[in-house]
């Protein structure tokens, strides 16, 4: 009766790593992508350790690494593997590819932790049309990083025309940005801006609180 309990209260955790244009420049010494891998490898590490299953989909313009969700620590280390040789590519992630890709694989409901940055209004519109088919059945956690140095542009101080342009361009892309994760939130998925130093602490405090409410 313990063991059928137990593996009715398993959940599926499913890993989503971004590795396009976006997560490739260089935040505090690392790179967004290097950053989103440490977070997925202790999230991965903790999800198999508390008996959940775990899986892993790596992407950019196509899918490079599935992973089906499974339990145990040699789940973990196949992670680990997979994660270690995951490169960034200078070309736009196919949202649609990758998530219906992942989507058409999971019978059971799965928190999908998608890291990923996003920048202008029509990636937006791409990642915001396929989520929205994953919600509700499934619990998106879309993780994103700031940008530090478009914030400071944006806040600079205006001497000259060209600063102006800068700033208004700057401004812009915060305000995109902010509105498609607003939306998101809105359509169901959690969707959060982080520093890019919380961003493993952020994955797990989130994953930790939904196991706790029982949200899956």
């Amino acid at each position: 009766v313990i063991r059928r309990f137990e593996a009715e209260r398993s959940q599926t955790v499913m890993i989503a790593v971004d590795t396009g244009r976006l997560m490739t420049p260089m935040v505090g010494g690392m790179s967004k992508l290097d950053r989103a891998v440490n977070a997925a490898l202790l999230l991965a590490y903790l999800g198999t350790e508390a008996g959940d299953l775990v899986g892993l989909l790596v992407f950019g313009r196509d899918v490079i690494t599935y992973l089906p969700p499974r339990k145990g620590h040699r789940q973990f280390l196949a992670i680990l593997e997979a994660l270690y040789s995951a490169e960034g590519r200078v070309e736009e992630p196919d949202y649609t590819r990758a998530l219906t890709y992942l989507a058409a694989r999971l019978s059971k409901r799965s928190l999908i932790v998608l890291f990923t940055d996003i920048l202008g209004t029509e990636p937006s519109k791409r990642l915001l049309g396929v989520l929205g088919g994953l919600a509700p059945r499934h619990l998106p956690l879309v993780l994103t990083q700031r940008n530090r140095v478009i914030e400071a542009r944006a806040r600079q101080e205006i001497t000259t025309e060209a600063e102006a342009y800068a700033s208004a361009v700057a401004e812009g892309v915060l305000r995109d940005k902010a509105e498609a994760l607003g939306v998101l939130s809105a359509r169901g998925a959690l969707a959060l801006d982080v520093e890019p130093e919380q961003l493993s602490v952020v994955a797990v405090n989130h994953y930790l609180e939904i196991k706790a409410r029982g949200r899956l």
